[in-house]
């Protein structure tokens, strides 16, 4: 009989322990936060179980949604923070975990010292970093992908994490990156922190199943109450400006130039459905072509 080689389980094994304790314990009373904006502030102080960051673009949802997993992390012991997204490039070139990597694990180790392992891959080809917590351990923070929802519902089955952070949600066709995913919160055992849902998203309509889950379905009509598990808040883009290269809002609006729908949505931060009629000729209707007159900037 063969002599099964144990080196690939033994590496398999590495590959999700987490490095040697760190050498230095932090107080857990440090008070060191990130520079944040009024908005920001509010966000990062809210303890709703599941919050709604949103807005135009360029108004900084992802860069706070992911210094509060970060947070959550170093406060709590054996923390497992989740990126979600429906495509790993959504996550890694530009998005939440590349900003992890860049911009976010730089400033908190200038801020508070704290350690973070290199990147490091697991079995799914998903990507994890370990964070040091204040009780001298380590968490881990990771991203996952998951393009259609009936793949989401199994892969989440069974994990236990203690935060997830769903980015682009409105571009999420299904109820599933909502329902599945939080319910796998709040049983991970020794995290003693609010284990939170966290989303952020673009506006689309209110016909859209994320503005009736975050906007409607929480409004009690009987009692006239708002659950307050629920919580959902607008970014404005102007207190973002100082992380914005300079030029990007004044490009904005010449891409959406002659689309009033995307620049409501993508520029104001507005929820606005397309017009019936719009979306069947979607493809072909173009507002400079197809109206007349326009106004200098071109539009009706």
């Amino acid at each position: 009989m063969a002599k099964i080689n144990t080196h690939a389980f033994k590496l398999l094994g590495e590959m999700v322990r987490p490095p040697p304790p760190p050498p230095e314990l932090h107080d857990p009373k440090d008070d060191w936060v990130p520079d944040l904006n009024p908005t920001e502030q509010k966000a990062w102080n809210c303890d709703a179980k599941y919050l709604l960051l949103w807005g135009a673009k360029g108004s900084g949802k992802t860069w706070l949604a992911v210094n509060k997993l970060v947070r959550h992390c170093y406060e709590n012991q054996n923390a497992l923070a989740i990126i979600l997204v429906r495509t790993q490039n959504m996550a890694k070139k530009g998005g939440a975990f590349d900003k992890l990597q860049t911009e976010i694990i730089p400033q908190w180790k200038a801020g508070l010292g704290i350690q973070f392992s290199d990147v490091k891959t697991d079995q799914q080809h998903y990507q994890y970093v370990w964070i040091e917590n204040r009780f001298g351990s380590w968490s881990m923070l990771a991203v996952m992908s998951s393009p259609h929802a009936h793949q989401l519902r199994e892969r989440v089955r069974g994990m236990e994490p203690s935060m997830v952070f769903v980015d682009e949600l409105t571009s999420c066709q299904s109820i599933e990156y909502f329902q599945s995913v939080a319910a796998q919160l709040g049983r991970r055992p020794f995290v003693d922190g609010l284990q939170q849902y966290i989303a952020a998203c673009n506006p689309e309509g209110p016909s859209h199943w994320v503005y009736q889950q975050f906007f409607v379905t929480p409004f009690d009509e009987e009692t006239g109450k708002w659950d307050p598990d629920f919580q959902e808040m607008f970014f404005p883009r102007e207190e973002n400006k100082h992380r914005i290269q300079a030029g990007y809002f004044e490009g904005l609006k010449k891409i959406y130039k002659g689309d009033k729908i995307e620049s409501a949505r993508m520029e104001e931060g507005e929820w606005v459905d397309r017009p019936s009629g719009e979306a069947l000729f979607a493809e072909i209707y173009h507002v400079v072509i197809h109206v007349r007159p326009l106004t200098e900037d071109g539009h009706p």
